[in-house]
């Protein structure tokens, strides 16, 4: 322990002599090491660690799917719900939980939109989620519908809005226009099945005085979703296998409503980190890269550092200081630095996780769910180990296999052999390969999410405000009603002298147009009846809505106010959908309707074809059925509409004046998710700002890394050949002369090292990390913006050192000659 002791003091003493070289090691592995650790921490967290649930690995998800129509992840009927119960054996509990639904919170100060999930009363349990206050439901208040208006609220809504009432349980909500009693607050290990910031949690038997009767009652009413537990033993293949038996069985009782219908389950980490985990993956190579590359730039300064050092340890070895002995004191010096830059990558890694978690990079299920614990911490561990290993290994080495004896010589070179200066070199071009591959890869994940962040979506999207309103209340209570208010709001909201136009949209508005539903073509089924569908997505729109969104119509027109709901139906759909149905004529008055060619809904009639849009963001365009339909909102209504205002002003700096307007309009209508249109296309790109924000960062300090590697090695062949320098100058050559001999030598390896990792590049492609994708990365674009950039700060690197070389004072090298 005292020999260790000493060892450690002596490489620190070591250290503090040379500060400034010892600050640069620290620094570079403290980003090395924070850069490894962020990246597991967020893999292993999301993918390997337990959810916060009880026996996590045994829930699972339970939802629809159409397998013909290749739609694997639908919406649950409740009907369809209640027999899965019943008739599957695989499964020791099952209960339901809706999507995110709006509710309107009235009778105090002002309104609120609140954030609400519909559960059935076994779900909290089946999660082992509890109350930190009362209770959670109960089995009798989830039977008769609409018959125990209770709710149970988050932590988050107890402490800001009702400032952490201790006698909370018990007090009342108005929830649009029904009073419901608090009966419970629930603690901060669920925040909403999809992350979702939920305010509060009502009975799934609650929902018909919410949503309608048919929520509860209507096989074609897909709503919610499942969650399952499995019983113990059973795997997810067999319990596939009976949930489709099942679903089959339903499928030949009621074949109007489960014709085609299915049943996929996934994990519940499949469900909520399945669309990261690609991503997450390539974070993760991307950063041992990074780490790898630190590494090797700290081993080739640290072998600079240790063939300058070798007349000190020929003087130690001669006083009876063994090879061992001298090759433990360089692995401890290594580790020494190592374990500084560990504390400092520490810290760095807690706050990237951090900042991933915040600007929801990488939501965690739950608002105590951590991604650090022991099997982080032992990662970072052996992080440092490794690190250590690689930055004393090579100066170790350059050691045990020296005749330190020659270095005892009075006058004697410690300028390295030639085998070791091609070593140097050879670690130089590597360490520039490997950066030239990384930032390639970064500029392709920025450029793509730059690409897919502001994309052209078919709408002014710049000049687009949108919001939610909230019409829920008793004086919208009749479509008329409701109806005619929202066209009076309208018509107040265009007289505005900076709105060019506005209308709403909704319940599923673009860039978040999901709401799908199958359509049947009157043509088609007369010429081909088990053909005669199609899957496509509806849209609710006022008057006017094309003309707001600067949506182009190729033909027909588009609705007006004689477009009411006991007028005869009609619909506009995409050019795409045109198009597919009827190819090289005219789609006007031909009719389609809503449902499966069985289904006897009443027809609508097509009065006008819209230019095709990206309805759903530019990463699901063309990636599915782009069939959009188009239905007046007076004929079918929708209380919860998104507001789209087409401003000739800062959309921003307009939205607290249509706010005002609003609530002068109806002081209990809340107004809610306030943004443009280019922000919410910017917010769908969640998995492409995650990589182009961590390759970024990345490719910004790679870039660093080599300048300082090249500077180093660069500046210690400059130190080594002062006298040569000296002497030549002396010689009669000039500064000038000076600088070429050491540019030469930089450019050549700078020329080098990019353009093997140019070839790299080529070569691998799209197997690089980070590309898998996109085919960008061969595209000259890329490649040149690659040897620009890394040429400029690799030149940087050279220039340095070869500045000071010309500043080399012949007098004071002849006199020490």
């Amino acid at each position: 322990m005292a020999d260790i002791s000493s060892l450690i003091k002596l490489a620190v003493r070591s250290h503090l002599r040379q500060p400034g070289f010892a600050l640069v090691v620290i620094l570079t592995l403290g980003v090395g090491v924070g850069a490894a650790v962020s990246a597991f921490s967020v893999l292993y967290g999301t993918l390997f660690q337990p959810l916060p649930f009880e026996d996590s690995e045994q829930i699972v998800a339970v939802v629809s799917a159409q397998p013909k129509r290749q739609a694997v992840r639908l919406s649950v009927s409740y009907p369809d719900f209640k027999d899965w119960q019943q008739l599957n054996n695989v499964f020791s509990e099952m209960a339901a939980v809706s999507n995110t639904r709006p509710v309107s919170w009235t009778g105090g100060d002002r309104p609120e939109h609140l954030q609400a999930e519909f559960v059935s009363w076994n779900y909290f349990p089946m999660l082992g989620v509890g109350a930190s206050l009362g209770r959670t439901f109960e089995a009798e208040e989830d039977l008769d519908a609409g018959s125990h208006p209770v709710t149970v609220i988050s932590q988050k809504l107890w402490q800001q809005r009702f400032a952490s009432d201790p006698d909370i349980v018990g007090k009342t909500m108005i929830l649009n226009g029904l009073t419901h009693t608090i009966i419970g607050v629930l603690d901060d290990t669920y925040r909403g099945f999809w992350w979702d910031d939920i305010d509060l949690w009502l009975p799934m038997a609650m929902a018909p005085n919410f949503l309608g009767s048919d929520y509860l009652e209507n096989r074609r009413t897909h709503w919610h979703q499942t969650v399952a537990r499995l019983k113990p033993g059973v795997t997810l293949e067999q319990a596939r296998d009976e949930m489709n038996s099942i679903a089959a069985e339903l499928e030949q009782r009621f074949p109007d409503s489960n014709e085609g219908y299915r049943v996929s389950i996934f994990s519940q980490r499949e469900l909520y980190y399945g669309h990261l985990e690609d991503s997450l993956w390539r974070a993760l190579q991307f950063s041992g890269i990074f780490f790898l590359l630190c590494c090797l730039n700290i081993s080739s300064l640290m072998l600079t550092r240790g063939t300058v050092r070798r007349q000190e340890v020929a003087v130690r070895s001669a006083l009876g200081a063994g090879r061992l002995r001298l090759l433990t004191e360089h692995l401890v010096e290594g580790l020494v630095l190592a374990v500084a830059g560990g504390l400092l990558g520490l810290p760095v890694a807690w706050w990237a996780s951090a900042a991933l978690l915040r600007f929801g990079a990488v939501p965690p299920v739950s608002f105590s769910y951590s991604f650090f614990d022991a099997r982080v911490y032992a990662v970072a561990f052996g992080a440092v180990i490794l690190a250590g290993l690689l930055v004393g290994l090579a100066p170790a080495l350059q050691t045990l296999f020296s005749d330190l004896w020659r270095f005892l010589k009075q006058g004697a070179k410690t300028t390295g052999s030639r085998r070791f200066q091609l070593l140097l070199d050879g670690l130089v071009v590597f360490e520039l390969a490997m950066a030239t591959t990384v930032i390639v890869s970064a500029l392709v994940t920025v450029s793509s999410f730059a690409r897919i962040s502001r994309p052209e979506v078919g709408m002014a999207s710049d000049e687009l405000l949108t919001m939610r309103v909230d019409m829920q209340g008793e004086r919208y209570a009749t479509p008329t009603a409701l109806s005619s208010a929202q066209n009076e709001l309208l018509e107040q909201i265009d007289a505005m002298s900076e709105v060019e136009a506005a209308a709403f949209v909704g319940p599923h508005a673009p860039p978040m147009a999901f709401l799908y539903t199958d359509a049947t073509f009157e043509d088609l089924l007369d010429e081909a009846p088990d053909a005669a569908s199609l899957r496509v997505y509806r849209e609710y729109v006022t008057p006017g809505y094309f003309h707001a969104v600067g949506i182009p119509l190729l033909e027909g027109r588009e609705f007006d106010q004689l477009d009411t709901a006991d007028r005869p139906l009609v619909v506009i759909i995409s050019k795409v959908l045109a198009d597919a149905v009827w190819p090289d004529q005219s789609p006007i008055g031909r009719r389609l309707r809503r449902g499966l060619p069985t289904d006897d809904r009443p027809w609508m009639t097509v009065v006008g074809v819209a230019q095709t849009t990206r309805n759903r963001g530019i990463k699901d365009f063309g990636k599915g059925p782009d069939y959009d339909i188009y239905m007046p909102m007076a004929q079918d209504s929708v209380p919860t509409p998104q507001l789209m205002v087409r401003t000739e002003a800062d959309p921003v700096s307009l939205a607290p004046q249509i706010r005002d307007l609003i609530q002068r309009f109806d002081s209990e209508i809340p107004v809610y998710d306030v943004q443009t249109m280019s922000h919410r296309l910017f917010e769908l790109a969640l998995d492409e700002r995650f990589l182009a924000v961590l390759l970024g960062i990345f490719g910004a300090l790679a870039a660093v890394v080599v300048a300082v590697g090249i500077y180093g090695v660069l500046a210690y062949r400059v130190r080594q050949r002062l006298r040569e320098f000296g002497v030549r100058m002396a010689l009669g050559a000039t500064g000038a002369k000076v600088l070429q001999l050491v540019l030469r030598r930089g450019l050549v390896l700078m020329g080098l090292g990019i353009g093997l990792g140019l070839v790299v590049t080529v070569l691998l492609g799209d197997h690089l990390p980070g590309v898998q994708t996109f085919a960008a990365a061969r595209s000259p674009w890329v490649l040149g913006s690659t040897v620009l950039f890394l040429g400029v700060v690799a030149l940087i690197g050279v220039l340095v050192p070869a500045w000071r070389a010309t500043k080399v004072s012949p007098e004071s090298v002849l006199r020490q000659e």
